[in-house]
């Protein structure tokens, strides 16, 4: 529905803006806008009231910790490399009380692409779920990485993927992966995140 919306939406300005030239009368075009902005206003007031009104928080929130990992991350690697990530873990969210929770909790979001802009394994899994593609073989690579022994296959699946850098938010995982059976070397670490490069 909101991929429709979307497209229709650029259609509708077209649409739009065939009347605006037909239309020779500066009375009816003044009618047509008026009559456009009545019926968008107030979706708009609606959502600002929805999401950022009185006794509303965030939902989900990026620690400067957070940010300093995804910009180191963004300046130590190339736009080629691949960025594996932990997969999304929905139980996480019951470890937090009130939001905004840190965003690998809040949802399955893109946020190391969007803010590091890197492209990542697997990430926004619910987006890419709803545009048709299969997310099952990788979001099953991602578990067998992360919490599997084989670590032949580790290695494998790394070079087979051109994944360059592993990026761990540190409440993600109870144990952080092993840098020499799985030929990582960690070059960044703070109190929120460790970033592993593959050798």
């Amino acid at each position: 529905m909101q991929y429709f919306m979307l497209i229709t939406g650029f259609y509708a300005a077209v649409f739009v803006n065939k009347i605006n030239l037909k239309l020779n009368n500066n009375f009816t075009k003044v009618l047509l806008f008026s009559f456009l902005v009545a019926f968008s206003v107030p979706t708009v007031i609606g959502n600002l009231v929805e999401f950022y009104g009185p006794n509303k928080t965030a939902l989900a929130k990026i620690t400067q910790e957070d940010q300093a990992a995804l910009h180191y991350l963004k300046n130590n690697s190339s736009g080629t490399d691949v960025v594996l990530s932990v997969p999304f873990n929905n139980n996480l969210r019951y470890d937090y009380g009130a939001q905004p929770w840190p965003i690998y909790v809040w949802y399955s979001t893109s946020y190391i692409s969007a803010l590091a802009g890197r492209r990542t394994y697997l990430s926004g899994q619910e987006q890419v779920d709803i545009t048709g593609y299969s997310t099952k073989d990788r979001l099953t690579n991602m578990h067998k990485f992360f919490n599997g022994t084989d670590y032949e296959w580790n290695k494998t699946f790394l070079s087979e993927n051109n994944i360059a850098f592993i990026y761990v938010a540190k409440p993600e995982l109870k144990q952080l992966p092993n840098e020499d059976l799985n030929a990582l070397t960690k070059v960044f670490e703070n109190g929120a995140a460790v970033i592993y490069k593959h050798r």
